[in-house]
C-alpha cells in the first residue's frame, strides 16, 4: 500500500475511474475516495459511463461524468482505477487510462497490478473496503496538504460511515 500512498502524494488532480456497467461497490469506492482526496486538498473528476443503470446507485450519476474532452495530460495528473484491474474494464475510457499514469485498488481475485502503483486484495470483500483501509492508512501522511485546517482531524473518513451504511441498506 506504501507504494500507493506514494503515487497520491504525487499529483495534485486525480481522475478516478470505475468498471463498465458499475455497481454499488464500484460506485462508492469512487465517491469515498474523491471525498478523501478532496479534504485533503486533491482535485478528482470522477468517471462513469452514464446513465448508470442499476436503479440502487443511479441518483448517484449527478456526481460523475462520460466527457473527456477537458481531460489534461501533464505531470500533475493521473489516473486511479477502483474495482477493476486493468484500463480495458473501463470501456470506453480505456485509452485515455492508459495515457496517464495510473494506479489499481481492487479486491478481485483476477486482479493483478497494471499500473504504476496499487492495492489488490482478493481476501477483502469490496473495493470501498481497501479504500477505507486506505484512508486510515494515509490519512496522518496527507493531512499536511489539507486546505481547510478548520477540518477536525477525523475529517478524512467522516462520511465514509454513511457511504458504507448506505451500501449495506442496498443489500
Amino acid at each position: 500500500m506504501q507504494d500507493l500512498i506514494t503515487f497520491i502524494k504525487s499529483y495534485d488532480h486525480f481522475y478516478i475511474f470505475g468498471h463498465r456497467d458499475p455497481d454499488a461497490d464500484c460506485i462508492c469506492s469512487q465517491l469515498a475516495l474523491s471525498m478523501f482526496l478532496s479534504r485533503n486538498g486533491i482535485q478528482s473528476t470522477l468517471f462513469a459511463e452514464l446513465p448508470l443503470r442499476r436503479p440502487e446507485i443511479a441518483e448517484l450519476g449527478k456526481y460523475f461524468t462520460d466527457c473527456t474532452d477537458d481531460i489534461s495530460r501533464n505531470n500533475k495528473t493521473a489516473a486511479i482505477i477502483l474495482d477493476c484491474s486493468t484500463p480495458k474494464r473501463t470501456g470506453k475510457f480505456a485509452e485515455i487510462i492508459k495515457s496517464l499514469s495510473y494506479a489499481v485498488i481492487d479486491h478481485h481475485k483476477t486482479g493483478e497490478l497494471t499500473g504504476a502503483a496499487g492495492y489488490i486484495d482478493p481476501d477483502a470483500p469490496s473495493t470501498t473496503l481497501l479504500v477505507h483501509r486506505l484512508i486510515k492508512k494515509c490519512s496522518r501522511f496527507l493531512l499536511k496538504r489539507r486546505q481547510n485546517s478548520f477540518l477536525p482531524d477525523s475529517a478524512p473518513t467522516q462520511g465514509f460511515s454513511d457511504i458504507l451504511k448506505r451500501i449495506h441498506q442496498m443489500r
